[in-house]
C-alpha cells in the first residue's frame, strides 16, 4: 500500500512530466493583470506559513529578514513582534534563501525559487538584490527564457568577504532532476552587472580508479555553502549519485573532497553547514542520509581536514532531514551550537551531550514551544535565536532555554481550501498547511484566526443555515463536525487502510439548494464516495470504488440536488442523478485530458450547465495540439460531453486550481490558478475570460468562494493568506 503524502498531493496537481509550469510563463501571464482592481488581504494575521530563511542585521539584531516558501520578504524591527512586507507583489513569492552583504549591510539578496525537496515546493526567477528601495534582477532564471544561466530554486547564499569585487557562491536544488541545479558562481563587472557560471567539477571528475568523465550538464544538488571570512576559501556540501556526495572545499581555485572522520560520502544526503564566527577553522555540519534519518553531526576544528561524530545515538531518529535541516553556531563560543529538524536540540559543550530545546506538541504558549520543522537559524551575540519554521518565526533571547513566537502580522499562511458562512460573509474558515483549520468568527478582530483542529487542515464546509455550523479535516479522511464551536470527530466507520492510505485530503460537500431541511446531506470523498445523512453520526458508502484512484472533486448542483458530480484523480467524471445514492460509469470521454480534476460547479440556474478545472499541465505544445488543450471544460448535457471552455487560449497554461459560479446576473465563472484569478462571462456560445487578478500577489490561489450576501469573491492562496474582492467593481 502507498502512502499518500502533502508532497505527492500537490505533485499531482503540478504540470507535467515536470514538477511546475515553465516560470516564463508564470510571469508573463501574471503580469496582463489590472491594478485598477484592488482585493483586500484578510490575514491571518496571527498565523503565519512555511519560513525558509532569514538574516539579522549585525549592527540591530532586533532587524531581522524574514524569507517565505510562498509569501515573499518580510522584515521587523523590533525581534518580529511585528513585520513589514517588502518584497513587490508583482514579483513571484517563493523565497529559497537570503545574504547579507558583510561589507554592505544595508545591500539584501534574495535568492527566490524554494530549495526544500518537497513538491510543494514552488520555483523562482533569479536572484535579487535590494536597490534605491527596490529590487534588482542581478541573475535570472534559465526557466524565464532570458539565455541567463541560473537555477529555478536557490537555497544558499554566499558573499566573499575578501574578493575585491562582488563575489558571491549560490546553492541551488531541483525536485526534477533533469532541470539545472549545483553549485553557480558570480563575479560583479566593472559596469555593476554580474556573470554568472555553473560549477561543474563535482561531475566532471569522473570515476578515481577508471577515470571515466561523467558529463558536465548532470544536475546535482547544493544545499550549504561558506565562505571564509579571512581567506578566499569555501566549503560546500553537495549531493549527487555516487561518490562525489558531501563535502567540498575550494582553495586557489581547486577543488579538495573532506572526507576524513566522515562516513561514505556516497551516503551523503542533505547537509546544512555553519561556520563559528569566533574560530573560523571550527566548523560544524548536520547531515542526513540519501535515503531517510541522519547520518549525524559532525565538527571539524581545523577548517575541514578532519571531522568528529558527536551525538550518533542521541540522533538516530531524526527523520525528513531532506525537508528539516538546519544548525547554527554561537558567534562567541564556538562549542555553543543549536540544529534542528522536525525539533531544536542544543549542546553548550562541543556536542559532547545535547538536550532537546523545543516540542511542538506542546500547547503554542508553554516556554518550550516552538512550531515544528524547522528551516534556518541565526544567533547574535547576546545569545537571541531566530528559527525560521513551518509557521513562521520563533524567538529565543536566552540561547534557546525558552522561546516565543513572533508570527503577528506575518501573512504568508498556505492554505488548501476555504469557505465562507453564506449567512456572515466575516465567518471565514480554511485549512492550513501544518497549521490546522484556522476559524475567523464575527466577535474576533479583523485579520485574527483561532485553530480549531490541528494537523494539515482541509477541507472546511459551512452550514448554509447556520454560521456556527462547521465540518472541517485534516490529513489522511479526518473529519470533524462543530455545532456551536464544539467540535467531535465525524469520521466515518468502515474505512480500509488501503483508503486512509491513499488519501491525503479528502474532499467535502454539503447539499446546500434552497429549501433543504436539515440536517443536509454531506458527502465525503475518498477512493469512493460516503454519504451522511444525520451530521456525521453515521456514513455510508454511496459509491463503489470509481476508478481507482482519489475523488479530487464533488458537486451538489443547487439548482436541482439530484444531480451530484464527482471528478477524480486520474480525470474521471461519475455522475449521480438521484442525489448522489448511485453512481454512474466514467463519463470523461476522449474530449477531457487523463488528468487531474480540481473542482466541480455547476451553473446556479442551470444543473446541466458545468464546468470542470484540470491541474496538470502538459509541456508546450505547438500548433493545433497545443490549441486543443484546456484547462478548462464546459458540458451542457449535464456531463454526458464536454468541450474546452477556453478555445481562444486567454486562459494561461498553468494549472487550474479552483471555480466558483457568480450566482446573481451576469453569474459570471471565476477561476483560481497559479498565477491569480481570471473571470468568464457566458454569451450563450461560449466563455469570454479576462484576468482579474489586479492587486492580488503573484502567488498560487487555491480556492475560490463566491459569497451572494456580500457580493464578493474570496480567494485562499498557498502562501499569503486569504483575499477578498468586491466583484461589483471588477466588471
Amino acid at each position: 500500500m502507498s502512502k499518500a503524502g502533502r508532497s505527492q498531493w500537490f505533485s499531482d496537481r503540478s504540470a507535467q512530466p515536470g514538477h511546475e509550469a515553465d516560470v516564463s510563463a508564470l510571469v508573463g501571464a501574471r503580469a496582463a493583470g489590472n491594478p485598477a482592481i484592488r482585493w483586500e488581504s484578510l490575514g491571518p494575521f496571527n498565523v503565519g506559513g512555511r519560513a525558509t530563511s532569514l538574516v539579522v542585521d549585525p549592527r540591530e539584531p532586533r532587524r531581522v529578514w524574514l524569507g517565505s516558501a510562498a509569501g515573499g520578504v518580510w522584515v521587523s524591527s523590533d525581534s518580529g513582534k511585528t513585520w513589514e512586507s517588502v518584497w513587490d507583489d508583482d514579483l513571484v513569492q517563493n523565497i529559497g534563501a537570503l545574504a547579507l552583504d558583510p561589507r554592505a549591510p544595508h545591500s539584501l539578496f534574495v535568492g527566490t525559487g524554494e530549495a526544500n525537496l518537497t513538491l510543494d515546493s514552488y520555483p523562482g526567477t533569479g536572484l535579487y538584490q535590494s536597490a534605491g528601495g527596490g529590487w534588482a534582477l542581478i541573475g535570472g532564471t534559465q526557466r524565464a527564457d532570458t539565455g541567463d544561466p541560473l537555477p529555478s530554486r536557490i537555497g544558499a547564499i554566499a558573499i566573499d568577504h575578501v574578493s575585491p569585487r562582488g563575489h558571491i557562491l549560490l546553492g541551488s536544488a531541483s525536485t526534477v532532476r533533469s532541470e539545472p541545479a549545483g553549485l553557480y558562481e558570480g563575479h560583479e563587472l566593472a559596469d555593476g552587472s554580474w556573470e554568472w557560471k555553473a560549477i561543474s567539477g563535482f561531475v566532471f571528475g569522473g570515476d578515481p580508479q577508471s577515470q571515466v568523465p561523467v558529463r558536465a550538464s548532470v544536475p546535482y544538488r547544493c544545499h550549504s555553502v561558506l565562505f571564509h571570512p579571512e581567506r578566499s576559501e569555501a566549503i560546500v556540501s553537495v549531493n549527487l549519485r555516487g561518490w562525489r556526495s558531501g563535502l567540498w572545499r575550494c582553495c586557489d581555485g581547486e577543488w579538495q573532497q573532506l572526507t576524513k572522520g566522515l562516513p561514505p560520502s556516497e551516503a551523503f544526503g542533505r547537509v546544512s553547514l555553519a561556520r563559528a564566527p569566533s574560530d573560523p577553522d571550527v566548523l560544524w555540519a548536520y547531515a542526513g542520509h540519501r535515503r531517510e534519518g541522519m547520518l549525524g553531526v559532525f565538527f571539524s576544528r581545523n577548517g575541514g581536514d578532519t571531522w568528529h561524530a558527536t551525538g550518533e545515538d542521541y540522533f538516530a531518529q531524526q527523520r525528513s532531514t531532506h525537508y528539516n535541516n538546519c544548525i547554527a553556531v554561537h558567534p562567541q563560543h564556538p562549542d555553543q551550537v543549536i540544529c534542528g529538524g522536525q525539533d531544536l536540540h542544543r549542546s553548550t559543550d562541543g556536542g559532547q551531550t545535547w538536550e532537546q530545546i523545543t516540542e511542538f506538541n506542546l500547547p503554542p504558549h508553554d516556554p518550550h514551544y516552538a512550531h515544528a520543522d524547522h528551516h534556518a537559524l541565526a544567533i547574535t551575540p547576546d545569545g537571541w535565536v531566530y528559527d525560521a519554521n513551518d509557521s513562521g518565526l520563533a524567538f529565543s533571547e536566552n540561547f534557546g532555554a525558552s522561546w516565543q513566537t513572533r508570527e503577528a502580522g506575518l501573512v504568508t499562511t498556505m492554505f488548501y481550501d476555504l469557505d465562507v458562512a453564506p449567512t456572515h460573509a466575516e465567518v471565514i474558515s480554511g485549512g492550513a498547511q501544518d497549521n490546522g483549520t484556522l476559524v475567523h468568527n464575527l466577535n474576533t478582530p479583523k485579520g485574527l484566526f483561532s485553530r480549531v483542529l490541528s494537523g494539515d487542515g482541509g477541507w472546511t464546509v459551512f452550514n448554509p443555515d447556520d454560521a456556527s455550523h462547521l465540518w472541517g479535516s485534516s490529513q489522511h479522511i479526518n473529519i470533524a463536525v462543530a455545532n456551536n464551536g464544539r467540535f467531535r470527530d465525524a469520521t466515518p466507520d468502515g474505512l480500509d487502510e488501503e483508503e486512509t492510505g491513499e488519501v491525503w485530503m479528502s474532499y467535502l460537500a454539503m447539499d446546500t439548494s434552497a429549501g433543504r431541511a436539515q440536517p443536509r446531506p454531506v458527502l465525503l470523498g475518498t477512493t469512493r464516495i460516503w454519504k451522511t445523512i444525520d451530521n456525521g453520526v453515521s456514513w455510508k458508502p454511496a459509491s463503489p470504488v470509481l476508478d481507482g484512484s482519489t475523488v479530487t472533486a464533488i458537486e451538489i448542483a443547487d439548482a436541482n440536488p439530484r444531480f451530484v458530480y464527482a471528478g477524480t484523480q486520474r480525470g474521471g467524471v461519475f455522475r449521480s442523478v438521484d442525489g448522489g445514492n448511485y453512481w454512474s460509469e466514467n463519463l470523461a470521454g476522449v474530449d477531457l485530458p487523463y488528468r487531474l480534476i480540481t473542482r466541480m460547479e455547476s451553473h446556479p440556474q442551470n444543473h446541466r450547465h458545468v464546468l470542470l478545472t484540470i491541474a496538470a499541465t502538459p509541456p508546450a505544445q505547438k500548433g493545433a495540439e497545443r490549441r486543443a488543450y484546456g484547462h478548462v471544460f464546459l458540458s451542457l448535457d449535464a456531463g454526458l460531453t464536454w468541450r474546452n471552455a477556453n478555445p481562444d487560449l486567454r486562459l494561461p497554461n498553468v494549472p487550474h486550481t479552483s471555480l466558483a459560479f457568480e450566482t446573481v446576473a451576469p453569474f459570471r465563472a471565476f477561476v483560481g490558478t497559479d498565477i491569480g484569478v481570471f473571470a468568464g462571462r457566458w454569451d450563450g456560445a461560449k466563455y469570454a475570460w479576462e484576468n482579474v487578478s489586479g492587486t492580488l500577489p503573484n502567488v498560487i490561489v487555491t480556492d475560490l468562494v463566491y459569497h451572494r450576501g456580500a457580493q464578493a469573491l474570496f480567494a485562499a492562496t498557498y502562501g499569503r493568506g486569504i483575499y477578498r474582492l468586491d466583484v461589483r467593481n471588477a466588471k
